[in-house]
């Protein structure tokens, strides 16, 4: 009975995990443009997200008003978040260690982009 409880619980586990990957959405194709704050609020990340074939394709950040001079790890995070949502398909990746508001905003502009592209 053990054995079964345990067999059991893992395909539960297992269906679960897959219906929670990511990049299952599928979007309108086009480009659209969200912001949000990142760790200045006056000066949001613009960011332009283009989808192709339903899945997004490129990210591109457009304007920020981000201390790069002063937290070296807030370019890291422009230059690399945008690239690995896309090679995801999701905005649920981890942030980057020393530009947490950066990374929030990114993601955060990405999701604001993307509620564009379902909406049509």
């Amino acid at each position: 009975m053990k054995k079964l409880y345990s067999l059991a619980s893992t395909a539960l586990l297992a269906a679960t995990l897959v219906g929670c990957a990511g990049g299952g959405a599928s979007y309108t194709d086009g480009t659209y443009t969200g912001e949000a704050a990142g760790y200045d609020p006056a000066n949001p990340i613009k960011v332009e997200v283009t989808v192709t074939d339903g899945k997004m394709s490129d990210i591109q950040v457009l304007s920020h008003g981000e201390s790069v001079d002063k937290i070296p790890a807030t370019q890291e995070a422009l230059d690399t978040l945008p690239g690995a949502i896309v090679e995801k398909g999701s905005t649920d990746i981890d942030g980057l260690s020393g530009a947490t508001m950066t990374s929030n905003g990114i993601k955060g502009a990405v999701d604001n982009a993307l509620e564009q592209a379902t909406a049509e």
